[in-house]
């Protein structure tokens, strides 16, 4: 059963009896290991504060238990009393409410052009109802709201465009610079071929000299060649008779010596 006479002054003992209790103990003493009766006041005084503490502590708590109960029941009593009648206080504030919105939009229709000039800087498009129906903090805190959104938007799309401009460039100029890298590799490339061609007609040349040069010489060589047969025809050199001849070799001719005749020394 919940206590409702709630009284904190029925702490017992009061403040007076526990002050006349410290004065009555304060000044004890033990004066050293053989004053036995000291020693028995003091334990005797300390047991009886130790008491009277829990006590205290004891009915401390019984009343805080009384209390949350009564807290308990007050507030399970408030919502039971409520209950019955915020229901109809609903009902009622809502009927006043529909009719205080039908004047403030009334009221407001003179704030429409201003408000709608301000939604329309943010590109945001509302019916002419849902306008009336916000009072002017409610307006202010949701403008507020979309014109960040709307800056927040427009300064993404213009980082985004210049991203966008910026990466554009980079190719124009990668474009730029890859065909004038090209034009200077097809010239390299043209420098190269002519380079080439121009070798190969100074070796043609070459060849076709060395190749004149070599005919020349196999032709001086036959006519030597032929000039050297006839010469051992005039001096009748055969096979048969080049015994009889003596050849030297200079750096500039054969020498021929015929033998005339051969004399035994043994």
């Amino acid at each position: 059963m919940i206590n409702e006479d709630l009284n904190i002054e029925k702490f017992n003992p009061t403040k007076v009896e526990l002050n006349s209790k410290v004065e009555k103990y304060k000044s004890l003493t033990i004066t050293g290991v053989d004053d036995k009766v000291g020693y028995a006041l003091v334990d005797t005084a300390r047991k009886d504060l130790k008491q009277i503490r829990v006590d205290i502590t004891k009915k401390g708590k019984e009343l805080r238990d009384d209390a949350n109960k009564f807290a308990k029941a007050v507030i399970a009593k408030e919502k039971e009393l409520v209950s019955i009648i915020e229901p109809l206080e609903k009902e009622l504030k809502a009927k006043q409410d529909e009719v205080d919105l039908i004047i403030a939009k009334e009221d407001r229709k003179v704030l429409l052009p201003d408000r709608q000039e301000k939604l329309k800087s943010i590109e945001i498009e509302l019916s002419d109802d849902e306008i009336l129906e916000m009072d002017s903090d409610v307006f202010a805190k949701f403008f507020n709201e979309k014109k960040f959104q709307y800056l927040e938007a427009k300064e993404m799309e213009r980082v985004e465009a210049e991203n966008k401009k910026k990466r554009e460039q980079e190719l124009e100029d990668a474009r730029k610079e890859g065909e004038a890298r090209a034009r200077i590799e097809a010239e390299h490339e043209a420098e190269r071929v002519k380079a080439e061609a121009k070798e190969k007609e100074e070796q043609a040349e070459r060849d076709r000299l060395a190749k004149i040069k070599q005919e020349e010489e196999e032709s001086r060589k036959l006519a030597k060649s032929k000039e050297y047969i006839k010469f051992l025809q005039e001096i009748g050199y055969t096979e048969e008779t080049k015994n009889e001849f003596v050849i030297k070799e200079t750096e500039t001719a054969y020498l021929f010596y015929k033998k005339i005749s051969e004399f035994k020394k043994i």
